[in-house]
């Protein structure tokens, strides 16, 4: 599995990269996590739009899902139809595209498992304040976890336990004085990533308005492990 970071910050976008947005390369498979935006662009460096196998929106906040409707356009030129899997609600969102004939859309829910080849894939609700889900993905005795966007719960602790490859939201510093019903802190993210015996952390949906070093300090007040932070383009063997 080639693990491909397409963007990793959130709610804004930064001058070096889109929003969240993840590519999972598994043999010829090519799996979307998310099309935040600017992600076509860096989509693009990588493969054809037309080779994707499957999108998964973790959640239907904007920076997570813009560039979906720029993928709409294209897929319609070419009469393509591929698997889109989200959440139904925000209704509003879901709306926009749930009847599009490009997209066979799927609606996620707890526990729920879907094959791909010899892939699989799962999911589990995580907490947020509208409907989301963690994305598990399996493959020759390794596996992979998306946390989306998500504070510390019993199901992000039961789904990240033993994974190989855990790619956590830490939105947050640890110092800032925020209601954090939204997203983990960095802290939080690495301290329940040794919790639960995660091999190898990143921590995505970074805010461009924090610098690097500051997250990774509160990241090593949880971990002694080594912590990756997510980059555009940065490509990772799982």
């Amino acid at each position: 599995m080639k693990l491909n970071i397409l963007g990793c910050y959130g709610p804004i976008s930064c001058s070096d990269g889109p929003t969240s947005s993840y590519l999972m390369e598994v043999n010829d498979k090519k799996i979307l996590m998310d099309m935040g935006a600017g992600s076509l662009i860096n989509l693009q460096k990588i493969c054809k739009m037309e080779d994707i196998d499957m999108v998964i929106l973790s959640h239907l906040h904007a920076d997570h899902i813009n560039d979906l409707f720029i993928l709409r356009y294209y897929l319609k030129l070419i009469d393509k139809k591929i698997p889109l899997y989200a959440p139904n609600s925000p209704i509003s969102e879901f709306d926009r595209f749930k009847d599009e004939e490009c997209f066979d859309v799927k609606v996620l829910e707890d526990n729920m498992e879907v094959k791909l080849d010899d892939i699989k894939i799962s999911f589990l609700s995580a907490e947020h304040p509208v409907s989301a889900f963690m994305t598990k993905i399996e493959y020759n005795n390794k596996t992979f976890v998306y946390s989306g966007d998500s504070i510390v719960n019993n199901n992000l602790k039961t789904f990240i336990k033993g994974v190989d490859f855990a790619l956590l939201d830490g939105a947050f510093l640890s110092s800032q004085k925020l209601n954090r019903n939204t997203h983990m802190s960095s802290y939080e993210a690495a301290k329940t990533a040794v919790d639960m015996n995660v091999k190898k952390l990143m921590i995505t949906h970074l805010a461009p308005f924090i610098d690097r070093k500051e997250y990774l300090f509160d990241a090593k007040k949880g971990s002694d492990e080594e912590i990756l932070l997510a980059v555009p383009m940065l490509k990772v063997k799982i």
